[in-house]
């Protein structure tokens, strides 16, 4: 018996329907993954990106704390203030006494080696004792003793006012690159600013900061920003190229997603800078496009199954039955009565043979059969 393919009953009841529903899985999965898994990942890295900037926030934080309070002790200790204080009078009515010469030149030298001591930890690139006016009167380095400040942007905006130390920026003022500037306040024993204690210290600390090991992506990355979104520094170091994300001043404790990047912004509470913590969205993708491979793979295997159920089990359990018994129809219409059908038979096609046996049982003479028979040939 040759019936063509699409005709077959099993291929009606059983390939056919499950190959719409795995069509439609199909498209489903990949529907998924082009337009609606950016959605649905929008803030699926929130908890890593945000436990990974908490952490460095607080190393950070802890960092410029660190420097701005070491720098607050030594403005306060007494020899150094009492020193800025006499450095900071005029120095034309110290010139006319030897005894007021004398101390003016005592305290020069103890100013010089309170920043040579302090600058022997190796923790300072440079320590300068300002005067009001911008001028450096003291400094750990020679080459800036005498140097004008006063037209340095830290000066202009932040002294006035200054109570506590703070923290300017990146710059080379004092002639150092890759340096942290800090700017303190000198009072003396009325509370009345009397001069500036401007250090620069180096960065190499927070270039470590900025480093992740054992990251859980590849791409993930943290850098520091300013204010604006300008990238200042890097894991790499002082970042020469002037880069900046446009993030908006609502961002905070939110993982945006922008430009094929997720992101996540911290503030410090310590110094005028921020944390962006970044990973590529291709990265984040990754597992996704593993899942979609074995998505795909799991429904080719389906197809196949079914393939293999069209080509074998369907064939053995229904084609041939059927084959038999139409066989067998015809073997007795033509009388031969001897026909054997098998016994491999279950379900439906065991009440058809039962039927069929009624029937040679009950059947009429051959001549009755005889217009009928053309319609088995």
């Amino acid at each position: 018996m040759k019936v063509r393919f699409f005709q077959r009953l099993n291929t009606r009841l059983s390939l056919f329907p499950l190959f719409i529903i795995l069509i439609v899985f199909i498209a489903g999965g990949i529907g998924f993954y082009v337009f609606g898994y950016s959605h649905f990942l929008k803030d699926f890295h929130k908890l890593h990106l945000i436990n990974l900037s908490s952490d460095k926030k607080l190393i950070m934080d802890s960092w410029f704390q660190y420097y701005k309070t070491d720098l607050e002790d030594f403005s306060r200790l007494g020899r150094f203030r009492d020193s800025a204080a006499m450095l900071m009078k005029d120095t034309q009515k110290l010139q006319k006494g030897k005894k007021a010469r004398e101390a003016f030149n005592e305290a020069h030298l103890n100013i010089s080696r309170l920043f040579e001591e302090k600058a022997s930890s190796k923790k300072y690139n440079a320590l300068c004792l300002l005067s009001m006016d911008g001028r450096v009167v003291s400094s750990s380095r020679n080459d800036l003793v005498g140097a004008d400040w006063s037209d340095s942007t830290f000066l202009k905006e932040m002294a006035p006012g200054l109570k506590s130390t703070a923290v300017v920026g990146f710059g080379a003022d004092a002639g150092s690159d890759n340096s942290m500037e800090f700017i303190t306040p000198v009072f003396d024993v009325h509370d009345n600013m009397i001069a500036l204690l401007y250090a620069s210290s180096k960065v190499d600390d927070l270039t470590g900061f900025l480093k992740i090991k054992n990251g859980l992506y590849k791409s993930e990355k943290i850098d520091l920003i300013d204010r604006d979104g300008n990238i200042v520094l890097t894991r790499e170091g002082a970042y020469a190229k002037k880069i900046r994300y446009n993030i908006l001043e609502d961002s905070q404790n939110i993982v945006q997603y922008k430009d094929g990047i997720f992101f996540y912004v911290a503030d410090l509470e310590q110094a005028p800078f921020r944390l962006i913590a970044t990973v590529k969205k291709s990265e984040v993708a990754r597992p996704f496009t593993i899942l979609l491979i074995m998505y795909l793979s799991f429904a080719g295997v389906v197809i196949l199954l079914f393939v293999i159920q069209n080509a074998y089990l369907a064939k053995r359990l229904i084609t041939k039955p059927v084959s038999k018994l139409i066989n067998a129809v015809k073997s007795v219409v033509a009388g031969d009565l001897s026909v054997d059908i098998g016994k491999d038979y279950k379900g439906e096609f065991l009440e058809l043979k039962k039927s069929f046996f009624f029937l040679m049982i009950r059947r009429p003479p051959r001549s009755t059969l005889f217009p009928y028979t053309t319609l088995f040939r």
